[in-house]
């Protein structure tokens, strides 16, 4: 969710394909069961791109499982993003710290999809073996 600075904007200065405001309140709304009333939303449900927030989720769950940021990564077809800073390829073999740059600093979507597809088998595979 994009929470615009100023919740009235005309619907014209939204340059978003998928945008939902809501007002938050003054008491903590983690206290409680508590779903903001929205002041506006645009394709609400649109699926988009990997947003910042998830790839800096992404790069932490990774550094939480990865021990060797050297280790080799294939970048496969199921990665490929469209997006700003996607130069990777299929077949591309890449170092976690370096797919970690390009999800961060050119804001990869693809590296960010390698890092999650490969990071998320780990994760899963030591669930099932601590199970």
């Amino acid at each position: 969710m994009l929470l615009l600075r100023n919740p009235h904007a005309p619907v014209a200065e939204i340059a978003a394909d998928s945008v939902a405001v809501a007002e938050l309140p003054t008491h903590n709304p983690l206290s409680q069961d508590y779903d903001p009333p929205l002041v506006f939303a645009q394709n609400p449900d649109c699926a988009g791109h990997m947003a910042s927030i998830t790839k800096l989720m992404t790069a932490m769950v990774m550094l939480d499982h990865i021990s060797d940021l050297d280790e080799l990564v294939e970048v496969q077809e199921s990665n490929l993003r469209r997006g700003t800073g996607n130069f990777l390829q299929v077949g591309d073999v890449a170092s976690y710290r370096d797919l970690l740059h390009a999800m961060l600093l050119p804001s990869s979507n693809t590296a960010a999809h390698a890092i999650a597809r490969c990071v998320g088998r780990k994760v899963l595979l030591e669930e099932q073996r601590l199970a």
